[in-house]
């Protein structure tokens, strides 16, 4: 028996896309049982498009996103299989017989999509590495998926029912889609990638929208997801994971002179994505390879902003958000304060936080690059500071402690400073400054209770007196 298709089409004031796209259903060797266009409360001739091509048309009483715009379909719809497709995109001729054949062959399949052609519409920079990023990253993901796709994806229409729809919480486009496949997939059902399944997409890329959407309808949702779910959708791959995290790493180091570091990180960076680069090199040229280069890097560090900013939203949204947004403001305000003063009494030397009234003479190798006060000739845990720079004790610092025994529980931290820096001397300080100021967060997290009965204890907010020897 061959499953019966029902294109669900949501849109918003997309009258010249839904044109192109409702030609392109027109064309399709398979016709649908039928298609739907949800209006979306559009204001322009969108409606008038949908009527003229003989589609079923609804109307949403009034604007409320993609989400419940397909819902309102799904409910009107007659065929087994609900064929999601997005107002901005170009159906191939063969995608709805290749989505039939595959659930009449497969009766455990419940769901799949498929994915952007390497030929998109626009022809902007932006809108060329943005498409052909989408193709790559399906066409490299898992087969096997725990995420959906409705810009051109399809499930059995009973299966979409059982596990309540879109999550209509998602008032624009974002990641509803995303939300459904995880919702599905952990309650068992089966989804697949099948890259065979191909649309061309219409819509324009500037770098504004795209900044925009990786952050604010991408990551930070995702992040959310994610941490509700405690997974990830399988078709971000670990290789996306790790280019946001290394290029999230990597910012450090920009701002300091530890350029060998950076180095390291961008031949890893351009190492774990040599296999994409090398895909826009053939499908738009070698200049449009290191165009994508940075394009890639803006993508992924977007990611990480926006990973960073959601999971601070999961965190403020549980019970103790409160206290924890007071710590984390608490701490971002004495970082800040103490960047500043640097900045302005000791010419952006961070050595001086080290600063005292000790008599004790710094030990000659460590002079070079480190700040004086006026008058002064000691640091505040200086022996600490000494430990960090040389871990394996091999220097005679003993004579610099502020007590003459040597306190094992006090090393951990500045060993842990060396072992980042790579035992570099140069990038030494700032590592260490960096994890106090890390340390100091913990502290103000476990003084407001955020973390209570978590297995922080009070010694991780105890480190920055440790470290510096009082």
């Amino acid at each position: 028996m061959t499953s019966s298709l029902t294109v669900i089409i949501p849109v918003y004031n997309s009258e010249a896309m839904l044109d192109v796209c409702l030609r392109a259903l027109a064309r399709s060797e398979n016709q649908p049982l039928e298609v739907i266009v949800v209006d979306d409360g559009s204001t322009d001739g969108s409606p008038g498009v949908a009527q003229r091509f003989g589609a079923k048309l609804l109307r949403m009483p009034k604007n409320g996103g993609p989400a419940a715009a397909r819902n309102l379909g799904a409910q009107q719809a007659l065929g087994d299989v609900l064929v999601f497709i997005d107002a901005d995109v170009e159906i191939h001729e063969d995608s709805l017989g290749l989505i039939a054949r595959r659930f009449d062959q497969d009766a455990q399949l419940d769901a799949l999509f498929g994915s952007y052609d390497d030929t998109p519409s626009d022809p902007g920079r932006v809108s060329r590495f943005r498409n052909l990023l989408h193709c790559y990253v399906h066409h490299d993901a898992p087969r096997e998926a725990n995420t959906f796709w409705a810009g051109c994806g399809a499930v059995r229409r009973s299966v979409f029912h059982s596990v309540g729809g879109f999550d209509t919480q998602y008032v624009t486009c974002s990641i509803e889609d995303v939300e459904l496949g995880m919702r599905m997939a952990r309650r068992g059902h089966h989804i697949e990638i099948d890259t065979c399944i191909q649309v061309r997409h219409l819509k324009r890329w500037t770098l504004g929208s795209m900044v925009r959407t990786d952050i604010f309808r991408r990551a930070v949702p995702i992040s959310e997801l994610m941490w509700r779910e405690r997974t990830y959708p399988k078709v971000l791959g670990k290789r996306q994971l790790a280019s946001a995290l290394i290029l999230a790493l990597l910012m450090p180091f920009l701002a300091e002179y530890s350029w060998h570091m950076l180095v390291l990180g961008v031949v890893g960076y351009v190492a774990l994505n040599a296999h994409f680069l090398h895909f826009l090199a053939q499908k738009s040229g070698i200049l449009a390879s290191f165009e994508g280069l940075i394009l890639l890097g803006v993508h992924h560090l977007c990611g990480a902003t926006g990973v960073a900013i959601g999971t601070l939203k999961y965190i403020f949204q549980r019970r103790r958000g409160a206290s924890l947004l007071v710590a984390v403001l608490a701490m971002a305000s004495a970082a800040g304060w103490q960047a500043l003063t640097v900045h302005a009494n000791y010419h952006g030397n961070w050595t001086a936080l080290f600063g005292t009234n000790q008599t004790t003479a710094l030990p000659a190798e460590l002079e070079r690059g480190t700040y004086r006060m006026a008058g002064d000739t000691g640091y505040d845990g200086q022996y600490y500071r000494m430990v960090a720079h040389d871990p394996w004790l091999k220097l005679d610092y003993a004579q610099y402690a502020d007590v003459p025994a040597l306190r094992w529980r006090r090393i951990l931290l500045p060993g842990l400073a060396w072992a980042l820096a790579g035992g570099v001397q140069e990038r030494i300080d700032g590592t260490y400054i960096l994890l106090v100021l890390v340390f100091i967060g913990l502290g103000c997290i476990r003084s407001a209770g955020g973390w209570r009965g978590r297995g922080v204890t009070r010694r991780a907010g105890c480190c920055l007196c440790y470290c510096r020897g009082r």
